[in-house]
């Protein structure tokens, strides 16, 4: 008997979790039209709104959200004429500009940020609208391939893609046609760290604590999960998955934080947080 024969009913608390979040998306879609805070005058599921995404996506490492939010937003207010050519601009303008965001110069990859941004940029001059490419692709892994290889540090080199793949899941919550059309059996979601302690302190791999997996093994192995649990729909997993015991301070999850607590998660009784 496998793993998912023995463990039905913690299956069916597991898609009851992730469906706990259907409707939360992720907190930099505030800032466009229809948003709490939006800045960007266009809808999140517009030809601008994917190229934003794409911007936003392209600097998302190791930067908390909160600063990678301000970050894009301080681009825009200074040149919304110019977002998405930025490549016009200066590099030391663009520098410039950066060097006013208190603190950001402590970031690992802070000088490489005007180079990601221009290079997104010049991707656009290249490829034209954004939308056309997501709609048409036969799966959301053929996009992944052209973004990593033609922009700058997008992770051309690395099995596990992720800046590429957290984009096309951005597109999936922002466009019910994106999460329709091009998501399928063959997306991969990237790995994160609180998909990984899910996966070993409840999921599948519970029985398999040390194990060591190859990079494409483990996000091949995870993603069927995903895959099992929402076919066709995995996108639907990474957020649940990624916010699973993820610490946001000295006490508390981010899990905790956006269903309001523990009382309201099916997996209360399996998580074993006091």
């Amino acid at each position: 008997m496998t793993w998912v024969d023995r463990n039905q009913q913690l299956i069916g608390r597991l898609r009851a979790y992730v469906d706990c979040f259907a409707e939360i998306k992720p907190s930099f879609f505030q800032y466009f039209l229809g948003g709490t805070s939006h800045v960007f005058p266009y809808k999140t599921d517009s030809e601008e709104g994917f190229k934003t995404l794409l911007l936003y996506s392209a600097l998302q490492q190791e930067l908390h959200e909160d600063w990678l939010n301000r970050l894009l937003v301080t681009v825009y207010r200074a040149f919304p004429e110019k977002f998405f050519s930025l490549a016009s601009i200066p590099y030391d303008s663009l520098k410039a500009l950066l060097d006013t965001i208190p603190d950001l110069s402590n970031w690992r990859f802070y000088s490489r940020t005007p180079g990601i941004l221009r290079s997104v940029c010049d991707f656009f001059l290249k490829q034209g609208n954004i939308k056309p490419l997501l709609l048409n692709a036969d799966s959301t892994e053929q996009v992944v391939s052209i973004i990593s290889n033609e922009i700058f540090y997008m992770g051309k080199t690395s099995v596990f893609k992720t800046k590429a793949r957290t984009y096309l899941w951005y597109c999936a919550n922002a466009s019910a046609d994106i999460s329709r059309n091009c998501w399928n059996k063959h997306s991969l979601l990237p790995v994160t760290a609180g998909a990984n302690r899910l996966m070993y302190y409840l999921g599948p791999l519970k029985s398999r604590k040390g194990y060591s997996f190859q990079e494409q093994e483990k996000i091949n192995y995870f993603n069927r999960f995903y895959n099992y649990l929402f076919p066709d729909n995995s996108w639907k997993s990474h957020l649940p998955f990624m916010a699973f015991q993820n610490q946001t301070g000295l006490t508390g999850y981010q899990c905790q934080s956006l269903l309001d607590g523990c009382k309201n998660c099916p997996l209360c009784n399996d998580c074993g947080f006091e």
